[in-house]
């Protein structure tokens, strides 16, 4: 059994870890952050990290907790004197897997050379060199992946990020929402995995990941995990604004996994365009659904706050590529080309 399927499948023991770890820290964190200012909370990443960050930076955003923005740490480090007055008298939030990336390393230390930056870290690496440099750093060795495409990390690091989020705008009552949920990740997983062998013998080679909003980040992560885990070109793309141009190379021989929520009159619309279209289309919605001529629908069976909705819409992805890669005769464990992290 492959390092990634054994990762996939202990990913939701440490999504409830980790709910609980950052719950048990709102308060510290809290705390710290009323230290000094924040003008601007920025979520740094490379990579799948920088997908999260995306995520994160939105979910901040939307609840009112101020000025927040997403940057990729490579630009970032090239390209420090552009950011600096932005940044400056702000907090940094640092996703990293290793806690050892060069570019988010060297992202932080050019922004310190300019501006005033506080730095609290996201790793799954204890005492790692981000520890050094930030002021606040938050471990979830539970969730580090051993195997080069991230799976178990991505999820958990989201989940800390999102949960900062919420609590930091002392909304309790979501926080409980969100652990009430993860907990139910696992039995929802196990409830659809086992039609994703079929849907990999399918005739298609190329993976479109549709969703809105907060989850939008996340997407894109779902979709990179289609290149690096089954080397399937892929894309992700807002729902309604996939019309906009990318719907023309949409057909046979594309998946199309559509975070549809619900099935409203838009939503049947474009999903009917797309079908006619000869592609293979998987739905996602919150409660069950019927779309005619989709492949499947998935659902969790109840309502979902948009950030747990993100993990399962997240899963989708992970077995989609995964079981593509059996297929293929790919070992998702060693894709060519690739490291677990990047050191320059």
């Amino acid at each position: 059994m492959s390092k990634t399927y054994t990762e996939m499948k202990a990913q939701y023991a440490a999504l409830n870890r980790t709910a609980e770890y950052i719950q048990n820290r709102i308060n510290i964190i809290g705390r710290y952050l009323n230290e000094g200012q924040c003008r601007i909370m920025a979520f740094l990443g490379s990579g799948s990290s920088y997908s999260v960050a995306k995520s994160c930076e939105a979910i901040y955003r939307d609840m009112n907790c101020g000025a927040a923005a997403s940057y990729a740490s490579g630009d970032v480090m090239l390209n420090a004197e552009r950011y600096a007055e932005a940044l400056d008298n702000g907090v940094i939030v640092a996703i990293t897997r290793s806690g050892s990336t060069s570019e988010v390393l060297n992202a932080i230390a050019e922004v310190k050379k300019r501006a005033t930056v506080r730095v609290i870290a996201i790793t799954c690496v204890e005492d790692s060199p981000i520890k050094d440099i930030a002021d606040l750093t938050l471990e979830l060795p539970w969730a580090f992946d051993e195997s080069v495409c991230q799976t178990r990390t991505v999820s958990n690091m989201y989940l800390a990020g999102a949960m900062i989020a919420v609590g930091i705008a002392g909304k309790s009552v979501v926080l409980r929402r969100i652990e009430e949920s993860v907990a139910k990740l696992e039995a929802y997983s196990n409830s659809i995995e086992a039609t994703f062998l079929s849907l990999a013998k399918e005739r298609w080679d190329s993976a479109v990941v549709l969703a809105d909003g907060e989850m939008a980040g996340i997407a894109e992560e779902g979709a990179l995990a289609f290149k690096e885990i089954c080397q399937v070109p892929s894309n992700s793309y807002g729902l309604l604004d996939c019309r906009h141009g990318p719907m023309v190379v949409m057909g046979k021989g594309t998946l199309i996994i559509a975070c549809a929520v619900k099935d409203g009159e838009y939503e049947r619309k474009l999903i009917a365009d797309l079908t006619a279209k000869h592609a293979t289309v998987v739905t996602f919605t919150d409660l069950p659904a019927e779309f005619p001529n989709t492949y499947s629908n998935f659902s969790f069976g109840q309502e979902l706050d948009p950030i747990v909705r993100a993990i399962a819409l997240l899963i989708i992805c992970q077995y989609a590529s995964y079981y593509k890669a059996l297929v293929k005769g790919l070992n998702p464990d060693a894709p060519a080309g690739l490291d677990a992290w990047i050191k320059l």
